[in-house]
């Protein structure tokens, strides 16, 4: 049974997903929707990195959309061009670009999980196999967890003015979001795998960033519930490497 984690489904006591149990009369393999998660941990991130906000819209990407007409979108600056951010990334970089590379080949469910692959190679220092392009910044939310990675990795890459405290939290906050590129995948089979790699990376990252590390594994353990002991048996059917396999 797949849904999404809204509570009208996920109700104890009147959720869709109880009810549809109670007509068949049986307990039924509960596959939670991955995406709606994400909001939660680029929020953690976010907060941490460029403090909360009450607006409904994100007072630095606004500027930047009042801004885009202004921009030469032929003239940006990769991430690892920073010395900063080159060290944040150098570990994941090959890897991570080789990922996104591998997904781009695949039929992706929606054009921003594309828009972000190839911003990530780009800010990476590589180029996506159609070349290196920009678009337009389109609607933003603070309940869209993709808008705000696509808008913090095209302002960093822009020559747009940021005060340096903007620039120190963009710095973490694109470098971050790297290790969330696994939930773009969206084969079943290897949900409970990349649950687990992804709570592995949100703990390693405390090396680099205390505060971000446990703000985005705490709201990641409240929802641990989809990661049932039986959907763990999932991950013998991924096709892995062989230091995948290890890992798992």
């Amino acid at each position: 049974m797949c849904f999404d984690t809204s509570s009208s489904n996920t109700g104890r006591l009147a959720g869709a997903c109880v009810i549809l149990e109670q007509k068949l009369g049986k307990e039924l393999l509960s596959l939670a929707c991955r995406h709606h998660i994400m909001e939660f941990i680029i929020g953690a991130v976010f907060q941490v990195c460029m403090g909360s906000s009450s607006s409904p819209e994100v007072p630095l990407f606004k500027r930047f959309q009042e801004h885009w007409t202004s921009v030469d979108t032929n003239e940006y600056e990769t991430g690892i061009v920073n010395s900063d951010v080159a060290s944040l990334v150098e570990d994941i970089r090959q890897s991570t670009i080789h990922y996104a590379n591998t997904y781009l080949e695949q039929k992706l469910p929606r054009d921003d999980y594309k828009e972000f692959l190839e911003l990530v190679i780009v800010f990476l220092g590589s180029a996506p196999a159609r070349g290196v392009s920009f678009m337009s910044p389109g609607a933003m939310h603070h309940a869209r967890w993709m808008s705000k990675v696509i808008y913090s990795l095209k302002i960093w890459m822009s020559e747009f003015k940021l005060t340096p405290a903007e620039e120190r939290g963009l710095r973490y906050v694109c470098s971050s979001c790297l290790l969330e590129s696994v939930v773009l995948n969206t084969q079943a089979v290897c949900a409970p795998c990349n649950d687990l790699h992804l709570l592995k990376s949100l703990l390693e990252y405390r090396s680099i960033h205390e505060n971000i590390s446990k703000a985005t594994t705490r709201k990641l353990s409240n929802h641990l519930w989809y990661l049932s002991p039986v959907l763990v048996g999932l991950a013998f059917f991924i096709v892995m490497s062989a230091s995948q396999q290890n890992e798992v």
